[in-house]
């Protein structure tokens, strides 16, 4: 059980960036459903993946207020992200191969 529904989150914060702040969020509370908005999706899909390695929803700066809210509200598309069971070792490899040879 979590204290909130839902923390919305931006990727870029004056003092900290969002994936550090939910980091430390998840830290205390690895169930805590976490929104992320960015104006890189593939970015910040990346950077999630690589630092949190757990599914949170990711949606672009350039959103309509009522896709938020309609996130937000939407806890069952969270739910199914859960499901897959994602192998983010795999992931990190690959992105870490990539990295040197670029």
């Amino acid at each position: 059980m979590s204290p909130y529904d839902v923390v919305i989150l931006d990727q870029v914060l004056p003092d900290m960036n969002g994936l550090e702040i939910a980091k430390r969020i998840l830290a205390v509370n690895p169930y805590q459903r976490i929104i992320l908005t960015s104006g890189s999706i593939q970015e910040a899909i990346c950077s999630a993946m690589k630092e949190l390695r757990m599914p949170i929803q990711i949606l672009s700066k350039a959103l309509l207020s009522e896709l938020l809210v309609s996130a937000v509200e939407d806890s069952e598309i969270y739910d199914e992200l859960k499901k897959f069971k994602i192998d983010y070792s795999r992931y990190i490899k690959y992105n870490e191969i990539h990295e040197n040879v670029s």
